[in-house]
C-alpha cells in the first residue's frame, strides 16, 4: 500500500531521478514546475516499484493525482485505485495528456474532461530565437525599437553573481504591476522562493540589463529537446523588453540542442493567450481531468 509524504525542497533529488528523463513535453512533468507549485497544490508524493505518484489539490478537487511516472505506470495507477478504494473516495487524475488518458482508459472506465486554459503552447526553438519571416515582423519591430532606444544593454546568465539583481528587479516589478488573481499572487511568492534558493532549484536563467539595471528576466529548464520557460517577466516601460527576453532566452539554449520551447499555459487569461498566439505555436498540449468510474 502506498504512503504519501509532503513534498519539500529536500526531496528535489528524489523527484529529479524520475522527471529528468522526459516522457512528454508537458510542463507538469518537469522538476521545476512540480517543485515551484508544490505548496500551492499541497503536493505529496509516494514511490512504488520505481514509479513516482503525486497527490495534490488540483483544480478544486479535494484530492487528485497526477499520472504516475516511472517503470510501472499501470502498477502505479492500480495503486492509486487501491488507495482511493480503501478511503471510499473518487479516483481523479488531473493534468493528464492524451497519452495519459489512453493509459488510464486501458485499465478503467472513465469520464474525461478537457481543461480549457491549461493547454501548453509549444514553439519551434528556431522560430523564437531568430523570429525569421513575415509572420514575426511585429516581434522584430519591437526588438529593433528596444535596441534603438536602449543601445547600452547586456544579457547575463542568472547565477550567484546576478540573482540578487534579478530579485531586486522583481520586487519593483510586483509593485509596478500588481494583479488581483490568487494564482498570480501565488506565482510572485514562488518566483521569490526560486530566486532565494536558486542553487537548489537548478534553473537556467537569463537577465536583460539596461544601463546596469535588470529590465527583464526568464528562467526555466531543459529536458530532452525542449526548453521549458517557467518564468518570464519584463518592465513594459522598456518597449520590446518582453520580445527581447523571449527571443534571447531561446537563442541562449539553441547550442544545447533544443528543438522546441514550452511556454506553458495561458490560464484562461485573454491577454496572455493573445501574447502566446502572436509567437505562432507549432503545437498545443491539451490537458484533461480523468474521473475513474470503475476498473475494467
Amino acid at each position: 500500500m502506498i504512503e504519501f509524504k509532503k513534498l519539500t525542497l529536500k526531496d528535489i533529488d528524489i523527484i529529479s531521478d524520475y522527471l529528468s528523463t522526459p516522457t512528454t513535453r508537458s510542463c507538469d512533468n518537469t522538476v521545476g514546475c512540480t517543485m515551484m507549485w508544490r505548496n500551492y497544490f499541497h503536493t505529496e508524493f509516494a514511490v512504488s516499484n520505481e514509479t513516482i505518484i503525486f497527490k495534490a489539490v488540483y483544480l478544486g478537487y479535494q484530492t487528485a493525482f497526477a499520472t504516475p511516472i516511472g517503470k510501472d505506470v499501470p502498477g502505479g495507477l492500480l495503486a492509486i485505485w487501491d488507495y482511493c478504494a480503501r478511503r471510499n473516495m473518487k479516483m481523479i487524475i488531473c493534468f493528464a495528456t492524451e497519452s495519459d488518458v489512453a493509459k488510464i482508459s486501458s485499465l478503467f472506465n472513465v469520464d474525461v474532461i478537457k481543461e480549457d486554459g491549461w493547454s501548453d503552447y509549444i514553439y519551434r526553438a528556431e522560430d523564437l530565437a531568430f523570429l525569421a519571416g513575415r509572420k514575426f515582423s511585429g516581434q522584430r519591430n519591437h526588438i529593433n525599437r528596444f535596441k534603438r532606444e536602449n543601445p547600452v544593454y547586456e544579457l547575463k546568465k542568472i547565477d550567484v553573481s546576478t540573482v540578487h539583481d534579478v530579485r531586486s528587479f522583481f520586487e519593483d516589478f510586483c509593485k509596478l504591476y500588481p494583479k488581483d488573481s490568487e494564482m498570480y499572487r501565488a506565482e510572485e511568492d514562488i518566483i521569490f522562493e526560486v530566486l532565494d534558493n536558486y542553487d537548489i532549484f537548478g534553473q537556467s536563467g537569463l537577465a536583460l540589463y539596461v544601463d546596469g539595471r535588470v529590465v527583464a528576466f526568464a528562467f526555466g529548464e531543459v529536458l530532452g529537446d525542449t526548453l521549458f520557460v517557467h518564468a518570464e517577466k519584463a518592465d513594459i516601460r522598456f518597449s520590446g523588453s518582453y520580445q527581447m527576453i523571449a527571443s534571447e532566452f531561446a537563442k541562449h539554449h539553441i547550442d544545447l540542442g533544443i528543438k522546441y520551447v514550452n511556454r506553458e499555459e495561458d490560464l484562461g487569461d485573454e491577454g496572455l493567450r493573445k501574447s502566446k498566439l502572436q509567437y505562432h505555436p507549432c503545437a498545443m498540449i491539451d490537458k484533461f481531468t480523468v474521473i475513474v468510474k470503475d476498473k475494467l
